[in-house]
């Protein structure tokens, strides 16, 4: 709660530590290590940001600036220490509150993780107190950028699956298995969105039916190279 930097010893307690994990001041949090702290577990932050479209979905503005609120404070709070969202006012600036760079730095990805949104490393001095933040959040969402980060999100899993799928060596009772998930996976896909044409599998299908047995050859061999 003072400008002035002062150096001490420290002999923490880490098991009391770890049992505030999630509630403590940045300085102390990064001294507790626990697995599948919230917000680190894969996928925690997509499941996070589903939820809370879900809670904004067809709420009127009002409705939606107060839930928006209400999570930006309650995340505030527990970087500060606070026991209840109510200590954090929703128009005092965070420099009043006692926040220092590395809590803007958790705040933002925080709310990031809460959201599903990509946010700016100024959030916090771009806009200065809760309200700001939340308004600021309302107006992302509301733009669509929450379905564009959810197909960035998309695409940063597949890549994670493509270097798994590069790296692993499964044994031969296994790759079939794969292969097969693999394939209706994609075949899942195709029927929901089509191909990279617009058409569905089932369209495929049906121009199928229509080609003749001469046509179908004519494909066949031009797509092994005999012609």
């Amino acid at each position: 709660h003072t400008p002035a930097a002062v150096l001490f010893a420290l002999h923490p307690d880490q098991g009391l530590l770890r049992t505030l994990a999630g509630h403590l001041p940045p300085v102390l949090d990064t001294l507790v290590r626990t697995p599948g702290r919230p917000g680190t577990r894969p996928g925690t932050g997509l499941s996070a940001a589903a939820d809370l479209r879900r809670r904004l979905a067809g709420r009127g503005e009002e409705e939606r600036g107060r839930i928006l609120l209400e999570l930006v404070r309650s995340h505030v709070a527990t970087l500060l220490g606070h026991p209840t969202p109510d200590a954090v006012g929703a128009d005092r600036a965070f420099q009043d509150l006692g926040f220092d760079s590395l809590a803007a730095v958790e705040l933002r990805r925080r709310l990031g993780s809460a959201t599903g949104l990509g946010l700016p490393a100024s959030l916090v001095f771009d806009h200065p107190d809760s309200r700001a933040v939340a308004a600021h959040l309302n107006g992302l969402i509301d733009d669509g950028s929450e379905e564009q980060d959810a197909s960035e999100a998309l695409l940063g899993m597949l890549d994670r699956l493509d270097a798994s799928l590069t790296a692993a060596q499964p044994d031969a009772g296994t790759r079939p298995r794969i292969t097969s998930r693999l394939e209706a996976l994609l075949r899942r896909w195709q029927d929901a969105h089509g191909d990279d044409t617009g058409r569905t599998r089932h369209e495929d299908d049906d121009a199928l039916d229509s080609v003749t047995d001469d046509e179908l050859f004519d494909v066949l061999d031009q797509e092994i190279g005999l012609l």
